[in-house]
């Protein structure tokens, strides 16, 4: 899934809310469905990718400060 700008007018498929073009949007590519800013969906897309930030800058301050221990 990917956060995208609304080309055309869209209706949420958890919510059923319009979508204007325009708009942010979450776009499921393998199902075809998007998903508007107050969804469920969009929301833990937002909790994933902190995380996975949150693990990735956590892993590389680990290497960058694994160099001192050696």
């Amino acid at each position: 899934m990917k956060k995208i700008t609304a080309r055309f007018i869209s209706t949420c498929a958890e919510t059923g809310l319009r979508i204007g073009k325009g708009e942010e949007m979450l776009y499921d590519y393998d199902t075809k469905k998007c998903y508007c800013r107050s969804s469920q969906q969009f929301n833990n897309q937002d909790v994933d990718r902190s995380t996975r930030d949150m693990v990735q800058a956590n892993e590389e301050a680990y290497f960058d400060n694994l160099g001192n221990f050696l």
